[in-house]
């Protein structure tokens, strides 16, 4: 069993989860922020960060959420089910870390965990039943 050292390394583990769900159930995702940067000058992911972001369409969120929400230690966070949440995007975590950062408590998150934030592109479209 591999053993994730560091805040970075966990961060990618998470990004790559969200890779294999969005590619297997056909959910285009961007990246964002600094882990754009680094796509583009063709680099690795700094190592010392403390949020790595996509961005997902509007139109794909509640689809992405069914998906994520089946992943084993995991959780999604939102204003759909914190009302205290600091924003409007999502964060899919893992349960089994603790992000200890006084910036994070500010922001009132119910799982203070290590986590990617999902930002949402367009308007928000409430999926077809």
């Amino acid at each position: 069993m591999s053993r994730i050292n560091s805040l970075g390394e966990k961060m990618e583990s998470l990004l790559l989860e969200i890779d294999t769900v969005c590619r297997k159930h056909k959910i285009e995702y961007y990246l964002m922020e600094e882990a754009l940067i680094a796509a583009i000058r063709g680099r690795d992911l700094p190592k010392k960060r403390k949020v790595l972001s996509i961005a997902v369409h509007g139109k794909d969120i509640d689809k992405l959420i069914r998906v994520l929400k089946k992943e084993k230690n995991r959780a999604i966070e939102s204003l759909h089910n914190n009302p205290a949440f600091p924003g409007f995007y999502l964060r899919y975590v893992d349960l089994n870390t603790l992000l200890f950062d006084t910036s994070v408590f500010e922001q009132k998150y119910d799982n203070c965990c290590i986590g990617i934030h999902i930002l949402v592109l367009c308007p928000y479209q409430k999926e077809k039943e």
